[in-house]
């Protein structure tokens, strides 16, 4: 922890392409690769005296190993009539064949270097089409594969549980997802607008708790904008999470709980609703709200997140003092209630937890231009953040785990001056002040006897930031 590595390193990248396009028609085809090369390899260290071996040891971390990446593309567009179709094709591989850092390490590698390599696949296709004056359809098709080719070789793993020394795999992460979204859009009238569309992903990963999950949300929306000075959205969503059969201990390890689901993984029930609301009270004063819920329900799990509420509430508002004088400000509320299970065998829930969190955040941006001939323009930006959770845990009697809080100041104030057509300058101070605190210090965490702490935790602190910045433009 805390050491300073030397830094000497070089990122070629190259960027290649070709395009042709006609009265209908478009088509690229574009290359992307980059190659880092770190001139350290690794770094050592000394330790303190090891009496195992009598003596001071010498410590070494190996430091970011040289890697390569290449992708292909290509993509394409064509319109006839009233549908428009594009799509992109891609291809690429990411490698890294560095040797290992292996002084000081006692056991015999399988190989010198990893040898990994991933490759890469992609598919887009999107297509739209106008049936009529008021009603579109669009459809949407994605599919990305990562597909790690990495030699499967055998490492010795220790566990720091029972230390079998059992022999293991580095097992390859493979990931690939089907996403398809359609989507209907109908003008009601002249400033109402209808919209209503299905969205479907479906994830599959290897050797992971759950190796397919299938995303599925039915949502609809109304747009109205037929006032001159105002605007009005609203929006309602409702989706479902299953997939494959859970595999918790199987493939993590025989300490899991064979209840226990990831909340990213496990089925969940998710309703939604959303508004936002907009509204230009002169031509220099706007003022924007918006307001979101949603519900999830994790109706499968026995151990793990069961339940999360989350509301947030936003708006802001502009104003132009004069041609040259501008300023905003926005303000955001939002609350996130958690419930979760918690089991101290592998039968049951014999522990319930709500968690209570509230963050409220509020900014205000000040800037003076055209100053100095049109050529100096300064600025304030100001934002604060203060948020707070509350942790009861029910276990045979109800414990107070202790209120948390993080408070945040930050503020930047800047001066911008165009010296010349090509040559700019700009002079930043930025100050953050952040607290928090530590509830194991607060006293009530003791009253609930297997938690374990670890002291003071809490992480305040000021900083500051003096910035020059220099802008040629050719």
């Amino acid at each position: 922890m805390m050491l300073a590595e030397p830094v000497d390193y070089t990122t070629d990248m190259i960027e290649a392409g070709i395009s042709f396009n006609g009265q209908n028609w478009f088509t690229a085809l574009n290359y992307n690769g980059s190659r880092f090369s770190n001139q350290y390899s690794q770094l050592s260290f000394d330790n303190a005296f090891n009496p195992t071996f009598g003596a001071q040891t010498v410590g070494v971390m190996a430091l970011d190993p040289d890697n390569e990446s290449h992708i292909v593309s290509l993509q394409g567009q064509y319109r006839f009539d009233t549908t428009r179709v594009n799509g992109r094709v891609l291809y690429g591989q990411m490698s890294q064949d560095q040797q290992f850092v292996t002084q000081g390490y006692a056991y015999a590698l399988p190989q010198q270097s990893a040898n990994a390599e991933v490759d890469l696949l992609g598919i887009n296709l999107k297509a739209q089409t106008r049936i009529s004056r008021d009603l579109k359809l669009s459809a949407v098709y994605d599919y990305n594969e990562r597909d790690n080719t990495t030699q499967v070789e055998q490492w010795t793993q220790i566990s720091i549980n029972d230390v079998t020394g059992q022999v293991a795999y580095n097992t390859p992460y493979d990931f690939s997802y089907h996403s398809a979204k359609l989507a209907a859009d109908y003008r009601i009238v002249r400033g109402v607008k209808f919209a209503a569309g299905f969205d479907y992903r479906r994830d599959d990963r290897d050797y992971q708790d759950r190796e397919i999950t299938d995303d599925s949300t039915l949502w609809s929306s109304l747009r109205i904008t037929k006032f001159a000075d105002m605007n009005l959205f609203f929006k309602a969503s409702y989706g479902l999470k299953d997939g494959s059969r859970y595999q918790a201990s199987e493939l993590t390890s025989s300490e899991s709980n064979a209840l226990l689901r990831k909340y990213n993984l496990a089925d969940r029930e998710r309703t939604q609703v959303e508004a936002r609301f907009s509204y230009s009270v002169t031509p220099a004063l706007s003022v924007d709200l918006g307001a979101r819920y949603a519900l999830d329900d994790y109706d499968e799990t026995v151990i793990g997140l069961t339940e999360s509420k989350d509301l947030s509430l936003d708006s802001s508002i502009n104003y132009l003092i004069t041609d040259n004088i501008d300023i905003s400000g926005f303000y955001s509320y939002q609350t996130i209630d958690l419930d979760q299970a918690g089991s101290d065998n592998f039968a049951s829930a014999t522990w319930q937890a709500t968690i209570e969190d509230q963050i409220n955040v509020v900014g205000l941006n000040l800037a003076y231009r055209n100053l100095l001939q049109d050529k100096l323009t300064l600025g304030l930006d100001y934002t604060y953040s203060d948020s707070n959770s509350d942790t009861q845990v029910t276990q045979a009697i109800t414990g107070n785990y202790g209120d948390y809080f993080a408070k945040v100041h930050n503020a930047n104030l800047y001066a911008n001056y165009q010296v010349s057509e090509h040559l700019g300058l700009r002079l930043d101070y930025k100050y953050e002040r952040y607290q928090d605190n530590d509830a194991a210090q607060s006293g009530q965490v003791d009253e609930i006897w297997n938690v374990l702490t670890f002291g003071n935790n809490s992480h305040n602190y000021n900083a500051q930031l003096v910035m020059l910045s220099v802008n040629y433009r050719l």
